[in-house]
């Protein structure tokens, strides 16, 4: 009898972990890990010291979809403010761009008097021209505009962006524009002598129509460099330009 009692306590005592275990209502655990083994268990990486632990690794930072920024008006003076202290910024190789483009520039200023009298005066044509010139600009405003509705309507962030880029480089390049016509007051090839002589009351330096087909260009294509839309929007650019000039007004 006392062998008995004896197995019987052994058995009750051996079964007492899985009674209680059974009683919380979770299964017992067959190994009491610990160490590095835990570690991996509990979903956290090795520690190099024996014994050790680390924290679980965070997870991956999710990426942030391209939104719209506001306000409107705080984007627009950080661009100027951008715009004007550019120069500041100058780094010497970028000389290697700057010097041939001031050349090329100067030549343009000092033969554009000349090269203007050669261009046909009809009034049919130069209304020709203008109208293209100013349907370019429209379509680039078009297709800017097209993108940040499209974006918007599909949820596509890279359309949408990229419309709002384009209204804003459009914004900047105005505003550029318009106060380069207040200072420098240039005539009209039609206007005055046909020289256009500067700080005459004109306001033909810089064009405004030019200024805004290359910024609308230069977003359209960064923001979808193919070969098909680089050649759309700096060839429509490239046309505007020459176009103004066609036109007789600049």
């Amino acid at each position: 009898m006392r062998r008995i009692a004896a197995c019987a306590l052994v058995l009750l005592l051996g079964c007492r972990p899985a009674l209680a275990v059974a009683a919380d209502g979770q299964a017992p655990s067959s190994t009491n890990k610990s160490g590095p083994a835990a570690a991996a268990d509990n979903g956290a990486e090795p520690s190099a010291d024996p014994g050790g632990w680390v924290k679980p690794a965070p997870p991956p930072p999710q990426r942030t979809p391209n939104v719209l920024r506001a306000p409107i008006i705080g984007d627009f003076v950080r661009d100027q403010k951008a715009i004007w202290t550019a120069p500041l910024n100058t780094r010497l190789q970028d000389f290697t761009w700057m010097i041939p483009l001031a050349g090329v520039t100067a030549g343009l200023l000092v033969s554009d008097a000349q090269f203007a009298r050669h261009v046909h005066t009809a009034p049919t044509r130069t209304n020709h021209y203008d109208n293209i010139s100013t349907a370019g600009v429209g379509a680039l405003v078009g297709v800017g505009g097209g993108l940040f509705f499209l974006g918007l309507a599909t949820h596509d962030d890279k359309k949408r962006e990229t419309g709002w880029l384009a209204g804003q480089a459009f914004v900047n390049s105005y505003a550029l524009a318009a106060l380069g016509k207040a200072i420098t007051g240039r005539e009209r090839p039609l206007e005055g002598n046909g020289d256009g002589s500067f700080r005459s009351g004109g306001n033909s330096f810089p064009s405004e129509h030019a200024a805004a087909a290359w910024s609308i260009a230069s977003v359209i294509a960064h923001e979808y460099p193919g070969p098909l839309t680089q050649l759309f929007a700096y060839g429509t650019a490239a046309a505007v330009s020459a176009a103004r000039v066609k036109a007789r007004q600049h």
